[in-house]
Parts: structure tokens; sequence; C-alpha cells
């Protein structure tokens, strides 16, 4: 089973042994910063690729690389990357145009997540020529909607930008895993009927009301973020026997009772939601602790 992205938060904010080490890089001059993520080891420089990343990158066995953040120029350059068959897990952020050509074709990657804070085009690439990716986070923007199109993908991520379509996913029949936040125009999402979601995590989406079929959403679901979710209803999460972990912060619920049902929750959080009968006996009766084995990952949540 691959780490899920909701493995990803729940690592960084719960893991006692997480690794955080700053190195200090002389040319160009800025920090490289060496720490361990539920996929592995990663390595970040706050500027650009250099020489003292990519020995740091070998000597510590590191799988991912991530680019960008307030210090870079905005464009990081991708070239190196084909030289890196090592990097399994590529995070690029930018806000000026990226070429990203040199992916074109890589055989090794597996975890692509494309993050633009620029306006504009954000550029381009076809995500089916990347053989093995499985999990992806792109922007809401149809220059990458190639990955709707990568049968393989178990994890998919939506962020920003304005797109006003229902979402059509159905050749995504091996997907395990939604996220979409902030694209405020988006109505609602269309799943493969072969699909079944285990993690979903809706964010910041003004318009969405509407997810089909429901039993790709339900059958398998285990752990699920709603949030600032004006037009969708939350009923249907009584249909999600299997659910674990709920979190809702979707303002004024007039009752979590109907969540009585769902024998294997075991986190309810409400931070962000106001229960308006002030019954919390389902939330009370809960262990509210996460089974260590959840998504394999074996991070223990509190």
């Amino acid at each position: 089973m691959p780490e899920y992205y909701c493995d990803e938060r729940k690592f960084v904010l719960h893991a006692t042994n997480f690794r955080l080490d700053d190195r200090t890089d002389k040319s160009p001059k800025q920090t490289v910063t060496v720490s361990q993520g539920v996929s592995g080891v990663r390595v970040r420089p706050d500027k650009q690729w250099s020489p003292l990343c990519e020995k740091l990158f070998r000597k510590e066995k590191a799988s991912c690389v991530i680019l960008g953040g307030p210090w870079s120029d905005g464009a990081p350059k991708l070239d190196f990357i084909r030289d890196l068959p090592e990097c399994k897990d590529l995070t690029v952020s930018y806000f000026k145009p990226v070429d990203f050509s040199p992916l074109a074709g890589n055989p090794h990657l597996e975890r692509l997540q494309i993050f633009y804070e620029g306006e504009g085009d954000p550029g381009t690439l076809d995500l089916t020529s990347l053989p093995n990716l499985r999990q992806c986070q792109i922007p809401a923007h149809r220059n990458f909607f190639s990955a709707l199109k990568c049968s393989k993908l178990v994890s998919l991520g939506l962020s920003g930008g304005t797109y006003k379509e229902i979402l059509d996913l159905t050749e995504l029949a091996a997907l395990e895993e939604f996220i979409c936040g902030g694209v405020s125009k988006i109505p609602g999402v269309m799943f493969s009927p072969k699909a079944r979601l285990r993690a979903l995590d809706l964010c910041r989406l003004k318009l969405f009301e509407s997810m089909t079929p429901m039993k790709s959403v339900v059958e398998e679901l285990r752990d699920v973020t709603l949030d600032k979710l004006p037009r969708l209803k939350i009923d249907w999460l009584a249909d999600a026997k299997k659910v674990e972990c709920i979190a809702l912060r979707v303002g004024e619920i007039p009752s979590i009772n109907f969540l009585a049902g769902l024998k294997k929750l075991q986190v309810l959080d409400l931070f962000g939601s106001k229960v308006m009968d002030k019954d919390f006996s389902v939330r009370a009766a809960l262990p509210q602790k996460l089974d260590a084995k959840l998504w394999g990952t074996g991070v223990l949540i509190v």
C-alpha cells in the first residue's frame, strides 16, 4: 500500500521521530534542509539545486527533492532530475514560468507535486509520459489535466484555479485518495464506478455540491476532511461504514447523532464546526486515538 498524502500531513504533525537538519551551502549561499517524511528522506535547497544538494541526496539515500519557496527565484531548474534516478518524489513550487520538459518520459518519478503561486499560464507537462506516476498534486488547470488520464494514479490532488465544470475522473479506476482545495468554482466530481476512495479531503470549495457515484466514495472510505463547503450536504457520511477519522469544519451542524452508527469511527474532529443541539455524546464515546497501523505507516496519531 502506498503512503497517501494524508499520511504525510499526519506524520509531520504527530510523528515523534521527525528529523530536520539544516546544512549551509556556500555556493550558492543558501540553506539545504534534510528531513524525514513518510515516504523517505527529503532534500530541500531554499534557492536552487547544487553540488552539495546532490552530495547530501546520495549520502542520505534520499528519494525526494523539494524545490522552490520564498527565497528561490520563482522558477526552479529541473534539468538535474534526468541524472538523479533515485528521485522518486518531486515537489516544485513556483511563481514564474518553469520548463517542465526535463521531466517528460521520466521512468523513476512515482510522486509529483506541482504548486503554482503566480498568475496566468502555469506551464504544461504531459503527465501520461511518466509511466510509473502513482500520486500527484497539480494546479486545477487544463494544462495539467493529462493527469486525469493516468490510469495508475492512486492519489490525486488539485489546488487553486478557476475550473468551473464537473471534474471527470472516470478514467482513474485505481484512485484511492482525492484532495481538492481552493478551486472555488468547481461544482462537483464524477469518479470511476470502479474507484474506491480511502481518503478524501475537500477544502474551500464555495460551489462544490456533488460527488458521484457515492458508492465509490463511501464503500472503503477511512479518512475524510470537509472544510468550508457551504453547498455540500454531509448526511452521506452515515453510509461510510468503515470510516475511522472524520474532520468537519463546516460551520453549523444541526446534530452529529447521524454518525452514531459508524462502528469503526475512532476520531471526530469538530474544530471549525458548531453543533447546534450541543449533543456531543457520539464524540465522547470515541477513543480519540487512531490505530498505529492506520494506512500501514506505523505512525501513531493522538
